[in-house]
């Protein structure tokens, strides 16, 4: 993937904003944050390891949208 950024840079005039998103109260706040700032990320990482409770996976919908 790494020899591959430099030709998908090679497009955009700035590098794509990246977000991991971890789905605990740190990162949700700085997603919330960011949309209330008109910030859009390109991409945003979510690692599913499947040990997350069941209540934790109710908001994939909302951060999908």
């Amino acid at each position: 993937m790494a020899a591959q950024l430099p030709l998908f840079m090679g497009i955009n005039t700035k590098p794509p904003l990246v977000v991991s998103y971890g789905m605990g109260v740190d990162s949700t706040a700085l997603l919330v944050e960011m949309h209330n700032r008109g910030i859009r990320p390109d991409l945003i990482l979510f690692a599913d390891v499947g040990s997350e409770k069941h209540s934790t996976y109710a908001y994939l919908d909302i951060i999908n949208a």
